[in-house]
């Protein structure tokens, strides 16, 4: 600024160096600090965050102690030497306690006196007698089971069925009484029906469903609920009272089994009833608890299954040790406040009871097979565990038993001539075992076998080759003591499209009820008159029309 004003000043003499003072303005590019933007280079800061990351806190953590939680080991000294095994021992013994099962305050008030089972009711009766269910689930299409033969029903019977129509080369000829065609055929592949039927030992109950009272006629009448429903329908046809729905749990096998036990007229019966497939309602009484036992051998070893527990001869199961056994002996042995723990520990005890007992029957049962080396078929195994604890009658001083036998797979919508060749063939190999087996006991005049099934399936075919679900169905029976060799009921009078009973697609309304046959089977079994009407509560809604009378 200095040099800048000396030059000006030389020309000072004129008076006119007045305005310079205007040129003070020259001042203001002084602010030509522009080079200032050399300082720009200070944006270098912006590296100085980098130095933050280096500031990581991320060592931080490692001073917190992660030793501390080192004290909790401090509560192993009060199990010093608690083994896996012990540990199940001490949750055994509280899931097994009434306390953990039931409410309220529970206290001991003395010694309990073990209850009585069924089994070890004291019984009046020394006979024995048997009843085996073998339930086709699914709705088994027996009109391919037993067909008319040279008379106009077969004409009906085969324009109806269509492809699925037998001919009488495929059926094996029997002849009846009292129906509208005289010669019938059994399926040739259950020859044993034939041969027992010759024998006069099987016998057919045709034209059966689930019924509340006669509908045939009367469109009025009362109706199962959910027609054409597997879960109704078998719900229904297990406790002979459909229209108490699927809720109602007492079946058939059961209320039998109950009448029994309680007996009339000084007669009682030490009475056993069996499940082997699951829980299984036709099983199941108001007094009578079923043994639920599984159908399949394991290298020819049972599996018997109690609620929550299964067992088997060898392998896994519920097999206590000392110490536990030792809590449920004495568990059994107290006798509790609570009326909830005194139930609970009566089931209990009923259960471990009949457990041990059905095992222990098992294996006897197996020293007494006449043929343990047959085999029943992979689908009929539940029929030799049959013949194996009817072996063991003996050893459980049982006067009458009750056997529920499923099996699966008669739902056939579709290709039904082969399902059936395959189906019918299984119940063939395995109804020839249980016979020779039961002959070889000498009890085959004391057993009756007799099938039931959801329903029937329509006449008409579907486009699979195949039928649907329908209603009236047959079945058979066979037994030693049976007046076999017979058709009973009547036989649909038509099989005709359209006819009075059809429904449509030859779905045919059943004029009998399950209780045509199954009534004179409780009679034989030794069911009295005056408790018919409680084994069977629709019983009174049929007159005898309804029942067979003659069956043995």
């Amino acid at each position: 600024k200095f040099s800048v004003l000396q030059g000006l000043s030389t020309p000072a003499p004129t008076p006119e160096p007045t305005p310079p003072p205007t040129m003070a303005p020259t001042p203001v590019p002084t602010p030509v600090p522009t080079p200032m933007p050399t300082l720009r280079p200070t944006p270098a800061p912006t590296s100085s965050p980098t130095p933050p990351p280096t500031i990581a806190p991320t060592p931080e953590p490692t001073p917190a102690p992660t030793p501390k939680p080192t004290p909790r080991p401090t509560p192993t000294p009060l199990l010093p030497a608690a083994t896996v095994d012990q540990v199940k021992e001490a949750q055994y013994t509280i899931l097994m306690s009434p306390h953990f099962h039931t409410q309220g305050k529970v206290t001991a008030t003395g010694r309990r006196n073990s209850s009585l089972t069924s089994s070890s009711r004291k019984s009046t009766s020394s006979s024995y007698k048997a009843m085996v269910v073998l339930y086709l689930y699914g709705g088994a299409d027996t009109f391919n089971m037993i067909v008319p033969l040279d008379c106009h029903l077969y004409d009906e019977y085969q324009a109806i069925r269509q492809y699925l129509a037998l001919g009488p080369d495929k059926l094996s000829r029997i002849t009846t009484a009292g129906q509208t065609c005289k010669n019938f055929g059994i399926h040739s592949r259950l020859g044993i029906l034939k041969t027992l039927y010759d024998a006069g030992e099987a016998a057919f109950v045709t034209n059966v469903g689930n019924l509340v009272e006669p509908k045939l006629g009367n469109p009025n009448a009362k109706d199962c609920p959910a027609l054409y429903s597997h879960v109704d329908m078998i719900h229904g046809s297990q406790t002979l009272h459909c229209q108490m729905g699927a809720h109602y749990k007492h079946g058939g096998g059961g209320r039998m089994a109950d009448a029994l036990a309680k007996g009339s007229y000084g007669r009682s019966h030490n009475v056993y009833s069996f499940s082997l497939s699951g829980k299984a309602p036709w099983s199941e009484g108001v007094d009578t608890r079923r043994s639920v036992i599984s159908g399949s051998l394991k290298s020819g070893k049972p599996v018997v299954k109690v609620p929550d527990r299964t067992e088997t001869e060898t392998g896994p199961g519920f097999k206590p040790g000392a110490t536990v056994q030792k809590i449920m002996d004495n568990m059994t042995s107290i006798e509790f406040s609570s009326v909830y723990a005194k139930e609970y520990i009566n089931q209990f005890d009923e259960s471990v009871s009949s457990f041990n007992k059905v095992a222990h029957a098992l294996q006897s049962g197996d020293t007494q097979l006449k043929f343990p080396d047959v085999w029943y078929g992979y689908y009929m195994e539940p029929l030799k565990q049959v013949a194996r604890l009817i072996a063991s009658r003996s050893e459980r001083r049982a006067t009458r038993d009750f056997y529920f036998v499923a099996y699966h797979g008669w739902d056939m919508h579709q290709k039904i001539e082969e399902g059936l060749n395959f189906a019918f063939g299984t119940v063939n190999r395995a109804l020839t075992a249980f016979v020779n087996e039961m002959k070889a006991q000498r009890v085959w005049q004391d057993v009756v076998f007799v099938t039931q099934s959801d329903f029937g399936r329509t006449l008409d075919p579907n486009v699979r080759r195949g039928s649907d679900h329908g209603w009236a169905g047959h079945h058979f029976v066979v037994s030693g003591s049976l007046r076999g060799g017979k058709i009973f009921n009547d036989y649909p009078f038509s099989l005709a499209a359209g006819n009075l009973a059809d429904l449509g697609r030859g779905r045919l309304i059943p004029k009998y009820p399950w209780e045509s046959y199954m009534v004179p089977i409780a009679k034989w079994l030794g069911v009295e008159d005056g408790q018919l009407n409680t084994v069977f509560p629709n019983l009174p809604n049929f007159n005898s029309s309804f029942i067979v009378q003659d069956l043995f």
